[in-house]
């Protein structure tokens, strides 16, 4: 169709839509869907691990003895930055471990015999060589790992040494990371590492004399390509959380850095360069002069707009046009892109969802109910209402069909969330489409099995979903554990079709929730593994012989975690920004908060606390002639310190003294323990409350 014409109609279209749109209302105009049911999802995936070991007809292979070093490591001529993170890894830890540093050698530089004996250019022989990456003996032998998942590795025995070869496919900027994926896996496997947390403190290096390796040929992959668990950054908010500790962003900085070598070692990584974040961002100020009609009426008819993240009239069709040739603009620029956002703004609860009367018939009235918030001007109020999910369904299919005319192969991502996280009654999303499900909330049991039965009706709906939860958020940091309802969820969403997982985020309380991100990125890579056993090595490897009994701290925490969730209270989305939406007859953001707090302190009693002290207190017994496991346990107490003087602070309903006590806990344990617990976006969180102090 030439232009000239695509553009008289959607002239005519928008003035259609103008005139038809002049009223606003607050009742859903569209046909009622035929039915409000689905089914249980299918099962797209096969939930196994995708580990394969074999034996290899060469001997064991000898790293140290003797306080010698017995291999040479052998990098390519030009190591990639992965290749080169892979090698510093197994230098530093077999140093700690053993004492002895293996040398590292550039391939060019070195000679092979053809009885395997490896040669340096002093021509000293040694018996194997550990090659990393894509040396060009290894692409000469045919050695690859290019045929497995971006991510995944293989450890060959070879008879001059071993070769270790990872898929470090990148799309975009992103490196899937496979070679040193590989060798993190080795240490864990092989020499009994385990990064239980952060930092030296919580890395476990068993200590050895000699080092050799067994003789087996290995492989694995990651399940999920992206799998991706939300490092902290230091941003406006993490700002906020510094001035009131009087600390320096230098300090912060170490912690994002060891958090992030964390994510590394637990093989964490996204190799898909998928886009689903908030794509409207600035609008207003860019369109709302020459387009006011491009934007959501409110309940007094005008559509101007407060917040940076204004809303949209998702009826409009110039507005899916402008949205659809953005697109297309990002495509011609780059490509390969992995997929672009149509997702809609996160609301501040400055804009409201358009009223109009076209959006209004795209609201089926047997929708499921909603609460919204419906403007007048700037004065707001909480109205019954149902469901939008039919209205963005629409809006994001529009989007696609205009977009995959010119560019066929494109991938759209796209939110379900706030108003609009229930699932669509009459509309079937487009192929090109992936939905990122904003969903799961581990403090409220009956919420969390309300998503999952949303997850598996959108599923259905749409042909690729993402997983994005906010539920590492909740919880006010307080010790609060749910490794198994975690672990069956990923594993549930990865059998329906999860292609990635994008977790918001590391929120950093080790000491009480530490466990919950262990467990998170171990399942992460492989669903099949069982959280039971996960949690037993963790203890096994962190606490030795006071394994036992730390299981049983961590077991009580969990039990009581889930018996508080099964009150039916919440400490997620009242963490976030304003409420958008909610469902009726439901309690404020305020009462939420307040009713898991009150949730939790009946359970956790000072006499439970206590009880749970003489846990940690038995365990430090138990391992008193280890210090290293000694300060891992009185690393866990600090989460109990917290529970007692945020306990304190709730209960005199955050007088100036309880205040000053727990800003003082807050400023001692990060300078102290900053791994302990995330001092930083918890005093953003809560900084209002400590207005009432002196600033420093």
């Amino acid at each position: 169709m030439p232009s000239y014409l695509v553009t008289s109609l959607l002239a005519l279209g928008t003035t259609l839509h103008a005139f038809a749109a002049a009223e606003w209302g607050t009742q859903p105009l569209g046909k009622p869907a035929e039915s409000t049911t689905w089914g249980a999802s299918p099962i797209r995936h096969k939930v196994e691990s995708r580990r394969k070991v074999t034996e290899a007809e060469f001997p064991s292979l000898e790293l140290v003895k003797d306080g010698t070093a017995k291999a040479l490591i052998i990098l390519p001529a030009s190591p990639s930055k992965a290749e080169e993170a892979a090698a510093r890894n197994l230098v530093a830890t077999i140093r700690e471990a053993t004492g002895v540093e293996l040398p590292v050698a550039a391939e060019y530089s070195v000679t092979v015999d053809e009885d395997g004996v490896v040669r340096d250019l002093e021509k000293r022989p040694w018996a194997n060589g550990i090659w990393i990456g894509k040396t060009r003996r290894a692409v000469e032998q045919k050695l690859t790992a290019s045929e497995l998942t971006p991510g995944g590795f293989k450890r060959l025995r070879m008879p001059d040494g071993l070769y270790i070869l990872g898929n470090d496919a990148s799309q975009g900027k992103l490196s899937a990371n496979g070679t040193y994926f590989a060798v993190a896996d080795l240490l864990e496997r092989h020499l009994g590492v385990r990064w239980i947390w952060p930092g030296p403190g919580g890395t476990v290096v068993p200590k050895v004399h000699e080092l050799r390796l067994p003789a087996l040929n290995e492989q694995d992959e990651p399940a999920v390509e992206q799998r991706i668990i939300r490092n902290g950054e230091l941003n406006d908010r993490a700002q906020v959380g510094l001035r009131h500790l009087k600390a320096e962003e230098k300090d912060y900085l170490a912690v994002l850095a060891n958090n992030s070598r964390w994510l590394d070692n637990l093989r964490c990584g996204n190799s898909l360069d998928l886009n689903y974040k908030h794509a409207f961002h600035g609008w207003y100020k860019r369109y709302g002069k020459e387009h006011p009609e491009w934007f959501a009426m409110k309940a007094d008819g005008s559509r101007t707009q407060v917040s940076e993240r204004p809303r949209l009239c998702k009826s409009n069709p110039e507005v899916a046009h402008a949205t659809a040739q953005q697109i297309l603009a990002q495509y011609a620029k780059d490509p390969k892109l992995g997929s672009a956002s149509i997702s809609p703004n996160d609301g501040s609860g400055e804009d409201g969802f358009c009223l109009c009367s076209e959006c209004r018939k795209l609201d089926p009235p047997n929708a499921p109910p909603i609460r919204m918030r419906i403007h007048r001007g700037a004065k707001w109020s909480l109205q019954d209402y149902v469901s939008l999910s039919d209205r963005l369904a629409t809006f994001y299919n529009r989007i696609a069909e205009e977009v995959v005319k010119t560019q066929p192969h494109a991938r759209l991502g796209a939110y379900a969330y706030s108003a609009y996280r229930d699932v669509p009654l009459t509309v079937t999303l487009h192929p090109a489409i992936i939905i990122g499900f904003v969903g799961l909330d581990y403090s409220n049991e009956r919420l969390r099995e309300k998503d999952l039965k949303r997850w598996d009706g959108w599923s259905q709906r749409a042909n690729a979903m993402v997983l994005r939860p906010n539920a590492l958020l909740g919880s006010y940091g307080l010790p609060f554990l749910y490794t198994r309802r975690l672990a069956e969820d990923v594993r549930h969403c990865y059998q329906t079709g999860m292609l990635a997982a994008d977790f918001d985020s590391l929120a950093g309380h080790w000491s009480t929730q530490g466990l919950n991100y262990y467990v998170l990125a171990k399942i992460l890579w492989d669903p099949s593994a069982d959280p039971a056993a996960v949690v037993k090595d963790y203890c096994q490897a962190a606490f030795g012989p006071a394994a036992t009994e730390m299981e049983g701290y961590f077991s009580e925490i969990e039990e009581a975690s889930d018996y508080i969730a099964n009150q039916g209270v919440s400490a997620v989305e009242e963490q976030l920004r304003a409420v958008e939406v909610d469902t009726p007859q439901k309690p404020t953001r305020k009462q939420k908060g307040d009713a898991f707090l009150a949730a939790y302190y009946a359970t956790f009693t000072p006499e439970k606390i206590k009880h749970l002290r003489s846990r940690l207190e038995k365990a430090r017994e138990l391992a008193e002639a280890d210090e290293d496991i000694r300060q891992r346990i009185d690393f866990l107490s600090r989460g109990l310190d917290y529970t007692e003087v945020y306990g304190q602070a709730v209960k005199n309903q955050n007088s100036r003294e309880s205040l000053v006590a727990l800003l003082g806990w807050y400023r001692s344990t990060f300078r102290e323990e900053p791994h302990a617990f995330n001092t930083v976006t918890r005093l953003f969180r809560t900084g209002a409350h400590f207005r009432k102090l002196p600033q420093p």
